[in-house]
């Protein structure tokens, strides 16, 4: 009876051990959660790919400031007080004015206007100042002596034609006497003015009806006006964050705008 019972033992001991216990099967939804689930080698789409989620390119448009006279006497301007200042869309009266062109002519004058910069959300280090564009309306009466320029006070450079001599007379030294500021023209003119850019494209603009020069939507890279690379734009950017522009001095400006073009970092 014993060795009966002893065999009966030894079996059940065989039927419930004889196999390990399984918790999971792989490639079943019964998994466990260490366990991956496989994924249907039928489906023929393919899983998307990676997104970047920041653009390659972005756009800051800033509307130019008026500034008022007399913050810009407190400006180092291009001319002398000889030549007047006017605030940004202000006329100036005058008999070489265009019939019906009043509101859009400026003689004789200097219009100082800024773009603020420190209200603006700029992008982050994940971008980098490609190039700066100045998009304008420009009105310029005037077609024997063309003196005219768009410059950047801060930098103290221009692009254009300045007032180098007195017309028909010449004297070039009372021109720098009596017209140059000489503070702004310290370098020189071939170093404050590098390029014609700005009065060729005016020039290119006549209009017989209007008996004037019209440039309107004229959009200015300032990389190409002051033959300036990415270098001199970012720091300027780094330690300038109101710029301040001038015209002069027959041309008037309206609807400016600052266009800053940014390219992501790669």
């Amino acid at each position: 009876m014993q060795k009966v019972l002893t065999l009966f033992c030894l079996l059940m001991i065989t039927t419930s051990c004889g196999n390990p216990h399984v918790t999971g099967v792989i490639g079943t939804d019964k998994a466990d959660g260490n366990t991956p689930i496989e994924t249907d080698p039928d489906d023929p789409t393919p899983p998307p790919p990676p997104t970047d989620p920041l653009p390659q390119k972005i756009t800051i448009e800033i509307e130019a400031s008026v500034i008022s006279n007399h913050e810009i006497s407190k400006l180092n301007l291009v001319y002398k007080k000889i030549v007047k200042s006017n605030e940004l869309g202000e006329p100036s009266e005058s008999r070489f004015c265009p019939p019906g062109q009043d509101h859009h002519c400026i003689k004789n004058r200097q219009v100082a206007f800024q773009f603020d910069l420190t209200g603006a959300k700029l992008p982050d280090y994940h971008y980098r100042l490609k190039d700066a564009e100045i998009i304008a309306d420009y009105y310029s009466i005037g077609k024997n002596y063309r003196t005219e320029l768009l410059c950047l006070l801060n930098s103290r450079v221009c692009s254009g034609k300045g007032i180098i001599r007195i017309p028909k007379i010449g004297f070039e030294y009372l021109v720098k006497m009596l017209w140059w500021n000489p503070s702004f023209w310290a370098r020189g003119y071939s170093e404050t003015v590098p390029t014609t850019l700005f009065m060729d494209a005016l020039d290119q603009g006549w209009n017989e009806d209007a008996k004037m020069y019209i440039r309107e939507n004229q959009v200015f890279s300032m990389k190409d006006l002051f033959k300036w690379s990415d270098v001199n734009l970012r720091e300027l950017l780094d330690n300038e964050k109101i710029w301040n522009f001038s015209v002069t001095d027959d041309t008037f400006i309206d609807r400016a705008q600052l266009r800053l073009n940014y390219e992501k970092v790669r």
